[in-house]
């Protein structure tokens, strides 16, 4: 596999996670500098990690964990999404931005990238086929999910600036129509 192949590989394996990240920056603009950061390297060590799962795993099971991997990654953004459009509806005051679950919180964001490292996982499963050695695509994917995912939440804040009280909302239908993109692509 060339370094260009790889480079666009590792950039589409990240555009979950940015997408994701650009919401949360978006819905949440008070988040300090650190947060961005912790997002950042939480979704790149878990789209890092998931290439390196998958090739073991797909060593073991074949081709069921490439067929299930989409389906895992839809339901976890869909329940993502689902709880935020329920705390944009159900538990927001008027002009309240930021009031809801803290995305930034360890537990969030590890839900967040899990959810958004799935099809990293069935890449994992393929990578034996390319002539390319597995700590130099794991590094690649890595390096270039942890620099996209934080220009994302800094360009959701950005955009948030500028976006009504429904990003909740938004960004809960943005996460659900990611995760059907998961099953659907």
């Amino acid at each position: 596999m060339s370094l260009i192949a790889l480079v666009v590989l590792a950039c589409g394996l990240a555009m979950d996670a940015c997408a994701v990240a650009m919401i949360q920056g978006c819905a949440h603009p008070r988040f300090r500098p650190r947060d961005a950061v912790a997002m950042a390297l939480a979704f790149g060590v878990f789209q890092g990690v998931m290439p390196i799962i998958g090739w073991v795993v797909g060593s073991l099971l074949k081709s069921s964990a490439a067929a299930w991997g989409g389906w895992i990654g839809c339901a976890l953004l869909a329940g993502i999404g689902v709880k935020m459009i329920w705390e944009g509806i159900f538990h927001r005051e008027p002009g309240a931005r930021g009031a809801g679950a803290d995305p930034f919180s360890g537990r969030a964001l590890m839900v967040l990238a899990l959810a958004t490292s799935i099809d990293a996982l069935a890449v994992g499963v393929s990578l034996p086929l390319f002539d390319v050695t597995l700590a130099w695509a794991v590094g690649m994917i890595l390096s270039i999910t942890i620099v996209l995912v934080w220009l994302s939440v800094y360009a959701g804040r950005r955009f948030g600036a500028f976006a009504s009280d429904h990003m909740d909302i938004i960004g809960g239908l943005a996460l659900i129509a990611i995760g059907i993109h998961l099953v659907w692509r």
